[in-house]
């Protein structure tokens, strides 16, 4: 039915939402960040997102692209490089029987988060960390490298449709070395890796901050928040470790630890005075009602509050600069969540403000919180070199080191659950 075709009154009324509507997404526009809401943003504004270093837009696409491309046997599977300055260059992902390997590493990778930890599991996660390197990132470092991204420089990934939830991070290939001997290499070896839902959120993570609304105040100040929780045994040992760290360095540092009663309420009232925050409890997504996702917290005497998605954002935490997401599940895509959609707990504190993320794939091991948080936040607070990032900036370069420093640990030789597990979000 044509819209003249229809009783006067329904036309009448679609006419008056269309305005309506044409006014509010008006107003969206003129709030600072959401100029573009709705409408295609030119590239050359997208480049902006590769300011820091090159992001990595990994999608099956047809066979024919008008830029640039390396490795000419393609297939299905392109990974776009964009740049700060520069046009796009396509590597085009040529591995034979390219669709049905991909499947494969995505049955291993449902397999791993049905039943994390186990001996198979983890059998499973080396074969698709290797599968992963072969075919997507090996060729896509190639070209970086003769592109003349530097060596220990950071990179993003943007990962789509099938290979949402692939682990880039960590992927491994086998190169011959120079004895002649096959070796694995890492591409944590070569790269500091991120990851980010879209161009447009890292765009977004990099907005200066309103200098009216930041304090002066060179210490970090952060919220650290934990559960208690039988499932959460090494929290205790998690949050001393953090405090220790930041009193070395007389950071601000405020704790809820589950002892108080109505402790939802105050950690709200006292979310926008802190830019960083820790989080160790349990994280649930709500793929249905996003901003009802919620982290737990006890509030009081054998009751659990939720802080949702919705609180956070209405506490318009004026300089949101670094979450640590301690939690189950944190960045993981749910099992009944397309692979095409990008919906974790990680990229939803992203969207809340939180510049940049630490997240997790699965559960995690109960002594790696203590571990982990000693290490990284022992980094974060240390005195930066010369060159070096500064801030919640230096979160990326921390967990890699990090996660280094345990994947080459006797305790973690047969486990590479536990240091695979850990991803950085954001800027």
């Amino acid at each position: 039915m044509k819209i003249n075709d229809q009783p006067s009154h329904v036309v009448a009324r679609r006419r008056a939402l269309e305005r309506e509507l044409s006014s509010i997404v008006d107003d969206i526009r003129k709030v600072p960040g959401y100029e573009d809401f709705l409408q295609k943003i030119p590239y050359k504004r997208l480049q902006s997102a590769a300011i820091e270093g090159p992001v990595i837009m990994v999608t099956m696409a047809g066979r024919e692209l008008t830029v640039p491309t390396y490795n000419p046997k393609a297939l299905v599977g392109h990974a776009i490089i964009v740049f700060k300055s520069q046009d796009p260059v396509v590597v085009i992902l040529g591995a034979s029987d390219f669709e049905r390997r991909v499947e494969k590493v995505n049955e291993h990778l449902d397999r791993i988060r049905r039943n994390p930890g186990s001996g198979p599991s983890n059998s499973d996660l080396m074969e698709a960390l290797e599968e992963i390197g072969e075919l997507v990132v090996k060729d896509v470092v190639a070209a970086l490298i003769s592109l003349g991204v530097e060596v220990q420089s950071r990179i993003w990934w943007c990962l789509t449709t099938v290979f949402s939830s692939f682990p880039v991070h960590a992927a491994m290939w086998r190169y011959e070395a120079e004895d002649g001997k096959s070796k694995l290499m890492c591409l944590s070896d070569l790269y500091i890796s991120s990851y980010t839902p879209s161009l447009a959120a890292l765009i977004q993570a990099r907005l200066p901050p309103n200098p009216s609304k930041v304090s002066s105040s060179s210490r970090t100040s952060m919220l650290v928040i934990k559960q208690q929780d039988e499932q959460l045994a090494t929290a205790e040992k998690e949050v001393s470790n953090i405090h220790s760290a930041a009193l070395e360095v007389d950071h601000t540092i405020k704790l809820f630890n589950g002892e108080q009663d109505d402790e939802r309420a105050k950690i709200l009232a006292d979310l926008p005075n802190y830019g960083w925050i820790h989080l160790a409890c349990h994280g649930v997504l709500d793929s249905t009602d996003p901003f009802s996702s919620h982290f737990q917290v006890n509030d009081g005497k054998n009751t659990i509050g939720k802080i949702t998605l919705m609180d956070i954002l209405k506490s318009r935490v004026p300089n949101a600069e670094f979450a640590f997401l301690s939690a189950c599940h944190t960045a993981e895509l749910p099992e009944h969540i397309s692979r095409e959609e990008s919906l974790h707990l990680a990229a939803a504190m992203q969207f809340c403000g939180y510049r940049s993320v630490v997240g997790t794939l699965w559960p995690m091991n109960d002594e790696d919180g203590p571990r982990v948080a000693k290490a990284f936040y022992d980094y974060m607070f240390a005195e930066p070199k010369e060159g070096e990032e500064v801030g919640y900036l230096r979160s990326a370069r921390a967990l890699n080191k990090v996660t280094q420093r345990m994947r080459r640990h006797p305790d973690y030789k047969n486990c590479p659950e536990r240091w695979v597990n850990f991803v950085h979000i954001g800027a």
